[in-house]
């Protein structure tokens, strides 16, 4: 369970060791405060404003061979650069410092601000234009309201940008797979039917997901906890009447959805499954938690359904 304060203890007899134990108190409530908002904000916009003013500039001086989609020019160039920045950045300042929170919402304002060109250009691409901005406010969404409800847990992991490999090998095969099938079969990605239903249900996955975040508050984290914090309490009002997982329910819509949106239909099968296998085996350990929390659990999940296919 991570320490939220510590207090200052102990006899001092420098008064410059208890000058220090004050001044890293002091930053450590001064960052879970504005200063991490104000990063992701200035990165996220910077971001997108990058890829806005110089996506033809970049977009000419680069091989089709490497931008097979001209408006993405900007994150093609950009990614190397802002990856080796971000593994810099957190060994040598921390997963908490402004700078590794201002690289991060940079990479996702210029994959949002590439998105919001495509969109714009209502081409051939669409729908990953559409899944770019989908991506974009997922991942800032996610770190605002951290920020929002538990700022003593905020993180640059908050983004959930590299939650895991198995999510970068997911996006990564995401856009192989619509790279592939729209250079060999370019009529089969923008199907006006399948880019609502995918955008319909990307938008009912998020209001699940963002709406279990906000209705939970400060109950809610990324992390499963194995340890009864204080003021943590038993939610199930609101979108959790309807779901006992809603944060759950409405990432599996989102994510299924998106592969809808691209029509890719290896990755759809692919990232329902690969979902279905996470939640079978995350939602029984996080149970077995809440049930030693809060001993009208079990009433509840009896009650109470995951809507998440074949986990009940």
């Amino acid at each position: 369970m991570p320490t939220y304060f510590k207090p200052i203890e102990g006899d001092y007899t420098d008064d410059n060791t208890l000058e220090d134990e004050l001044n890293s108190a002091f930053t450590t409530s001064m960052w879970s405060g504005s200063f991490p908002i104000t990063a992701a904000v200035c990165g996220g916009i910077c971001g997108s404003l990058t890829s806005i003013f110089f996506q033809s500039s970049l977009a000419n001086s680069l091989p089709s061979a490497i931008v097979p989609i001209p408006t993405f020019a900007p994150f093609v160039a950009s990614f190397l650069p802002l990856w080796g920045a971000h593994r810099y950045l957190e060994r040598k300042l921390g997963n908490k410092s402004f700078m590794t929170y201002f690289n991060t919402a940079l990479g996702i304002g210029i994959v949002t601000g590439c998105g919001i060109l495509e969109v714009r250009q209502f081409g051939q691409h669409l729908p990953f234009g559409i899944f770019a901005c989908s991506l974009g406010f997922y991942h800032m969404a996610e770190f605002f309201l951290v920020a929002r409800y538990n700022p003593s847990l905020l993180s640059v992991d908050s983004f959930l940008v590299n939650q895991s490999w198995s999510f970068s090998a997911a996006m990564a095969a995401a856009c192989s797979e619509y790279l592939v099938e729209s250079s060999l079969l370019p009529g089969t990605k923008r199907v006006a039917p399948l880019i609502a239903l995918g955008t319909l249900g990307i938008v009912f996955g998020e209001v699940f997901r963002k709406g279990a975040m906000i209705g939970a508050a400060h109950n809610f984290t990324h992390q499963v906890v194995d340890s009864h914090r204080p003021g943590h309490r038993l939610v199930t009002t609101g979108l959790y009447s309807f779901s006992r997982h809603p944060g759950y329910f409405g990432w599996f819509c989102w994510s299924v959805s998106t592969q809808i949106l691209l029509g890719n239909p290896v990755c759809a099968a692919g990232f329902a499954y690969a979902s279905y296998v996470f939640f079978r085996n995350r939602i029984p350990y996080e149970e077995y938690w809440l049930e030693r929390f809060f001993p009208d659990y079990p009433a509840y999940r009896a009650r109470v359904p995951t809507r998440i296919p074949f986990i009940p």
